[in-house]
C-alpha cells in the first residue's frame, strides 16, 4: 500500500500500482493514473492540468468529510463514494464501467462532460449519482451514450441535456429545471422525472 501524506507536485507523469491512501493533494501535470482502490483519508485535489487523469478501482472516503476535487479529463474504473465529503470533477469525466457516484449530504459538481467511455457505442456504461446537491456543466452522452442514469439530489437541480438508454432524475427537496433534450433510447417509460417542488422546462415542447 502506499500512502500520500505530503503534497506531490511535478511535471512528470505519476503512477501508482498499488492500493492508495491520498492524505494530501496531487500535481502532476503530466498525467495521473491510480491504477488500484484508493482511499480518502482527507479532502485531496488531484490536478493533471490538461493531462488525463485514471482511477482504474473504487475511490472511498474513509475520514467524515473527506471530499475529492480532480482537474483534468478523467476516465472512472469504479464507484465514487464519500463519506459526507464533496467531489467535484473539473474536466470531462469517462465511465469506464457500471458505477454509483455517492456524496452522502455533501455536493457533487461536474464540470464539464459525462461520457461513457469510447467503445464505438455498443456498450453503454450506467451511472447512479446521489448527493445533498447536484450541478452539471456539460451534456451527459453527448459523445458516448450512457446506460441507465440515475440521479438523485437533496436539492433542486437543473438537467443539461442527456443521451442515456434510460433517464431517472429526482429531487427530494426544490425545483428539478430542464436545460437540455433527454434522449431516452429504451421503449416505454425511459424518462422518469421527479421534482419534490415544481418542474421547469427550459429546453422547449421538444425536451
Amino acid at each position: 500500500n502506499f500512502t500520500v501524506d505530503q503534497a506531490i507536485s511535478t511535471a512528470a507523469s505519476l503512477q501508482i500500482s498499488g492500493a492508495t491512501t491520498l492524505g494530501a493533494n496531487v500535481t502532476a501535470t503530466g498525467g495521473v493514473s491510480l491504477l488500484s482502490a484508493v482511499t480518502l483519508g482527507s479532502s485531496v485535489t488531484v490536478d493533471a492540468g490538461a493531462s488525463p487523469i485514471v482511477f482504474s478501482s473504487t475511490v472511498t472516503g474513509s475520514a467524515a468529510g473527506a471530499g475529492l476535487t480532480t482537474t483534468g479529463p478523467i476516465t472512472l474504473g469504479g464507484d465514487v463514494v464519500t463519506n459526507n465529503g464533496a467531489l467535484t470533477f473539473n474536466g470531462a469525466v469517462t465511465i469506464g464501467t457500471d458505477l454509483t457516484i455517492n456524496s452522502g449530504t455533501a455536493a457533487t459538481t461536474f464540470g464539464s462532460t459525462i461520457d461513457s467511455a469510447a467503445d464505438g457505442g455498443t456498450l453503454f456504461r450506467s451511472l447512479t449519482v446521489n448527493a445533498g446537491a447536484l450541478s452539471f456543466g456539460g451534456a451527459i452522452g453527448g459523445q458516448f451514450s450512457l446506460g441507465a442514469l440515475s440521479l438523485t439530489s437533496a436539492t433542486g437541480f437543473a438537467l443539461p441535456a442527456v443521451t442515456a438508454t434510460s433517464i431517472f432524475a429526482r429531487s427530494t427537496a426544490g425545483d428539478l429545471t430542464l436545460n437540455g433534450v433527454l434522449t431516452a433510447s429504451d421503449g416505454g417509460a425511459a424518462v422518469t422525472l421527479a421534482a419534490a417542488n415544481a418542474f421547469i422546462n427550459n429546453a422547449g415542447a421538444g425536451a
